[in-house]
């Protein structure tokens, strides 16, 4: 992957201040600051007519945080097209990235050869441990490298999803457990 000399790493006190802002002024300062580096091409109306992903009224809402619970796939085709991890975008402590334009070196005989054959199999266990789902969801896919690099980078993203809303679920039990047990304590004081 080569950057474009105009792009910058995101770090230190950009990303601290980045990080205080919620997800739709997340993507708003995103967008406006690669119009800074390219100029005009990241208006409001050229991103949503290149992307094909939103409509500018849709992205003009989006970041103003007037279209409610946005879609992940959206948020998701957004990150791509800004060229982003989308992790940046959610994480309340994200890692530095770099925001601008990234190229593929691609030789001739990239596009010829280097095929790969992925199998993905999802093995799912119960608390036991025993082995409920052990499927094969796709076999015998050719891909070449570039595909697999953005193929695993999707999987892993889904998998900080998961991780992410475990999170969030275990704190809800937590706070759920706390408040039975205060909720017991005061019924059995008025016993």
């Amino acid at each position: 992957m080569e950057y474009d000399e105009k792009g910058r790493y995101i770090s230190g006190f950009e990303l601290e201040q980045f990080t205080k802002n919620s997800l739709n002024k997340r993507l708003q300062w995103i967008r406006e600051e690669l119009n800074k580096m390219y100029r005009g091409e990241y208006t409001v109306k050229k991103v949503a007519k290149e992307s094909n992903i939103i409509s500018h009224q849709g992205l003009y809402n989006l970041e103003g945080g007037e279209s409610g619970n946005p879609r992940k796939s959206t948020i998701s085709q957004l990150a791509n097209y800004y060229q982003i991890p989308l992790d940046c975008l959610y994480n309340e402590n994200p890692v530095s990235f770099f925001l601008g334009k990234q190229y593929v070196n691609l030789q001739p005989n990239d596009l010829l050869n280097a095929f790969y054959k992925v199998d993905v199999i999802i093995k799912v266990q119960n608390p036991e441990g025993k082995n409920i789902i052990d499927k094969a969801i796709l076999s015998n896919l050719d891909c070449r490298e570039v595909d697999l690099e953005e193929f695993m980078e999707k999987i892993e993203m889904e998998a900080a999803w998961i991780k992410r809303r475990i999170t969030k679920q275990n704190r809800i039990i937590k706070a759920i457990s706390e408040l039975t047990i205060i909720q017991q304590h005061e019924v059995n004081k008025e016993d």
